[in-house]
């Protein structure tokens, strides 16, 4: 679809950069795949050191930006990567990357196992290890991914957009009503 085509030859991580969120891993992943391309966009503790230790031509530190730039990012990304190792409630940033039609490749844990379906809206990855991570990015390259970013687009729209929201407690009242009356 169109989506794919305004898509840039990289991959994004956006949030704070801190053990839990498990950065380490996906830089690792990144500096053994020179051939991948990684913007990093946030602030934390571990920020400096891995700056320091993986600052190479294909892995890029952003620092803390507006959301308006994150947004723009993600709209160009060929994929959101969300490499956490500790279980995350419902990550807006997942949502913000399908909101955009963003696919994304996660850690198999916690709500990430629920919110994306593997080889539909992105791909999981074994928490914590960067090989598996790298595998990923390969099949995420070598497959073609334009219908990733169609799907990522109506995970969006049927399950995460306000109306949804709405409608799911709508349909719940009306159910408990007819319910009740009977």
């Amino acid at each position: 679809g169109e989506s794919s085509l305004q898509r840039e030859n990289y991959f994004l991580f956006v949030g704070r950069i801190s053990k839990e969120k498990g950065v380490h891993i996906m830089t690792e992943a990144f500096s053994k795949t020179p051939g991948y391309k990684l913007i990093i966009i946030g602030d934390g503790p571990e920020k400096e050191g891995l700056q320091k230790k993986y600052d190479k031509e294909n892995i890029k530190f952003l620092g803390a930006t507006d959301r308006e730039s994150i947004l723009m990012y993600m709209k160009k990304a060929r994929a959101l990567i969300f490499p956490s190792v500790w279980y995350e409630g419902l990550p807006y940033t997942i949502l913000e990357a399908f909101a955009t039609g963003t696919p994304v490749i996660a850690s198999f844990l916690g709500s990430m196992k629920e919110m994306i379906t593997h080889g539909y809206n992105g791909y999981h990855f074994i928490p914590g290890n960067h090989e598996d991570l790298i595998e990923k990015l390969h099949l995420f390259s070598r497959k073609d991914t334009s219908t990733l970013y169609q799907n990522a687009r109506a995970t969006y729209i049927q399950n995460y957009t306000p109306e949804t929201h709405y409608n799911r407690l709508l349909k719940l009242y009306s159910y408990e009503r007819s319910n009740n009356q009977a």
